[in-house]
């Protein structure tokens, strides 16, 4: 469905380091292509915004939304026609924007969610924990999202005890949100109604 340049496809196939940040000027076009591509997919023309989305990635690959974007709109028509390859193609995608960025939380978080939606918990907490070290270092005020998502994944995964690590560190970072007590509470309670005790 969607070709790749030959460039693209030998970084995607190596386990080298993402090529150079490019200049002022391939950054520009990265942009007006990326811009090109959401005109396109406004007028319902997917195929042709998939295309501009990846092209917009290869020249930039530091330009995150280009592959969410890319990796959202193959995922979305792999559900709509249920074909489990497309949806894992969007979820290479946005692993390859999670490796090309490094540093945005939200690339790490993507990934979390492809996982999470189809009920693969524990490797959503995974990708959930990810983000949130990099959230930690790199934008600090997202650090408690992708936490919380983690915590509630490890949750649902039936890791009750590592949950309850999560929310206790939560709540001693940040003791006056009400979500962060409600939900320490809960899975206090959850351990407690399983063991017979608990903290």
């Amino acid at each position: 469905m969607v070709g790749f340049p030959i460039g693209f496809v030998m970084w995607v196939l190596s386990f080298g380091p993402v090529p150079n940040e490019p200049g002022p000027i391939a950054r520009h076009l990265a942009l007006f292509i990326l811009r090109e591509a959401d005109s396109h997919f406004h007028q319902g023309r997917y195929p042709e915004a998939i295309v501009r989305d990846l092209m917009a990635a290869m020249i930039n690959p530091s330009l995150y939304e280009a592959f969410q974007a890319g990796g959202w709109l193959i995922e979305s028509i792999g559900v709509d026609v249920r074909d489990e390859s497309l949806q894992r193609r969007g979820l290479e995608i946005y692993k390859l924007g999670a490796r090309a960025n490094p540093k945005e939380p939200l690339a790490f978080v993507d990934v979390a969610f492809w996982f999470e939606v189809r009920g693969k918990f524990g490797e959503a907490a995974k990708w959930y924990g990810k983000a949130a070290q990099v959230a930690k270092v790199f934008a600090p005020k997202f650090y408690p999202v992708p936490r919380k998502m983690e915590a509630h994944c490890l949750f649902k995964a039936g890791k009750v005890e590592s949950s309850l690590l999560i929310w206790e560190e939560l709540a001693r970072i940040y003791p006056d949100d009400p979500v962060i007590r409600r939900n320490l509470e809960k899975v206090r309670s959850a351990l407690r109604s399983r063991t017979g005790c608990g903290r």
